[in-house]
């Protein structure tokens, strides 16, 4: 037996071309109750840094602390879910909400299941445009530790918002943000592809 909860689409989407992540993450928000707009949650809670080229180098940020570039810019890229968690977090705290958001990176789909969507809660999910296979779009260095990143051009968030035994529903932010429901088998491929990154938000008890 499946699950579905109800949640509200934000329309114009089209104004943030790389905000996939800040869309889903305002989704939930309102879900809860927050009175925010995508706008205030980049501007106030999103921790972002550019990516720079110097001597022939691509130096940019840990996608998992900061947002490479920004959500307005088409040029830019994303984030992973560290700076996601961070923003919500902030926001909970200074909106004085009882709630922490998770990074889940790595939960399997079937525990995501259950801790969010069973417990009332959408999940942010990281999969791929149209669930396509990964495509490498090029690799940057971070400056402060000298690891390389690889950034999959066709990365994308979604909200989750239920689930039937062989599907799984999602909220698709895009040039519209529309209701999916897609094959749950190839969304947990992709998921997997990219590391079964993930965030999940949690009621304070």
């Amino acid at each position: 037996m499946g699950k579905h909860l109800k949640v509200q689409r934000i329309d114009k989407a089209g104004d943030y071309p790389k905000g996939s992540q800040c869309i889903c993450a305002v989704m939930l928000l309102r879900y809860l109750g927050m009175q925010i707009t995508v706008d205030e949650f980049i501007d106030n809670f999103l921790p972002q840094r550019k990516i720079k080229f110097k001597d022939g180098v691509i130096y940019g940020p840990d996608p998992n602390t900061d947002f490479a570039g920004s959500p307005y810019d088409s040029k830019s890229f994303g984030c992973y879910p560290g700076a996601i968690v961070k923003a919500l977090n902030d926001c909970f705290l200074q909106k004085g909400m009882a709630y922490t958001a998770v990074d889940a990176t790595g939960m399997s789909t079937k525990e995501i299941l259950a801790e969010g969507i069973d417990a009332d809660m959408p999940v942010l999910y990281w999969v791929t445009h149209d669930l396509n296979p990964p495509a490498l779009e090029l690799s940057w260095t971070i400056k402060d530790t000298g690891r390389k990143v690889n950034w999959y051009r066709n990365l994308h968030c979604v909200l989750m918002t239920g689930y039937e035994e062989d599907t799984l529903d999602f909220i698709n932010p895009g040039e519209t943000t529309v209701r999916e429901t897609v094959s749950r088998s190839l969304a947990m491929r992709r998921h997997a592809e990219l590391g079964r990154r993930t965030v999940i938000v949690k009621k304070d008890y």
